[in-house]
């Protein structure tokens, strides 16, 4: 991942505001034995460039100019969030919010716990302040990235930490889900708009990624006042994931 990710970020350091990375790994180093030894990837792709347990430590290194946030695992494995906000802003606050969500379920073997959880950033620029929500939905053994009850109990989840906020809003990261869920449709149909769907973007996964058929799992979605000047992904495989990217006021 470092060949790849690192000097991606590094090349987009200086014209970007806030980068929003979901699954990104920071194992202690007397915790690090245990870690790769627990851990099982089923394709090669993530064998040699996920399995990094120092990345966030290159991220920062790289992002200097940046407020490094990084939340605690939301998984088992040592899953994190990480939101990167440029000094050029000022974080006005910050904190973690756990979703009212729990799923236990056996997957390959293995008893896999996940709890998911909002990254929440109130960023200022230019005057104006913006609820910066980054997140990473539950992964669902066998239903992959359709509806499940406590997909749906997650979407209700989201709507009412954001019912909470007041401003304008971006909601983005990993969601697993397909585009026709009514999981989405819920975020959707409460007044957020769905760019991905706005913008006519096909697909937001790369080659890399062995379930072909899926070719949707993330998103952003922006409240009323968010006002966007362009959207897309961008064409560079340094994930199993398209880099997305906003350009918004």
């Amino acid at each position: 991942m470092r060949d790849r990710l690192i000097p991606f970020i590094s090349d987009l350091a200086e014209g970007t505001d806030v980068f929003c990375f979901q699954e990104v790994l920071s194992v202690p180093d007397a915790q690090e034995s245990a870690w790769r030894k627990s851990i099982e990837f089923g394709d090669s792709f993530a064998k040699g460039t996920v399995a990094d347990g120092k990345i966030f430590s290159a991220m920062k290194k790289t992002l200097r100019g940046f407020e490094p946030l990084l939340s605690a695992p939301y998984v088992d494995g040592g899953s994190r969030l990480a939101t990167f906000v440029s000094r050029g802003s000022s974080v006005v606050s910050h904190k973690v919010h756990p979703l009212r969500v729990e799923q236990r379920q056996r997957a390959r073997g293995k008893d896999i716990w996940a709890r998911p959880i909002l990254q929440y950033a109130r960023v200022a620029k230019g005057g104006r302040q913006y609820n910066i929500l980054n997140f990473h939905g539950l992964w669902v053994y066998r239903k992959w990235h359709s509806d499940t009850p406590r997909r749906i109990e997650q979407s209700r989840a989201i709507l009412d930490f954001i019912g909470t906020l007041r401003g304008r809003t971006v909601l983005c990261g990993d969601f697993n889900l397909t585009p026709e869920t009514e999981s989405l449709r819920m975020l959707e149909e409460s007044g957020l708009r769905n760019l991905v769907k706005e913008y006519g973007v096909r697909s937001t996964r790369t080659k890399k990624f062995w379930r072909s058929r899926d070719t949707f799992a993330d998103y952003v979605l922006v409240s009323k006042g968010v006002e966007v000047d362009d959207f897309g992904t961008i064409d560079e495989p340094v994930s199993d994931h398209l880099p997305l990217y906003l350009d918004f006021r």
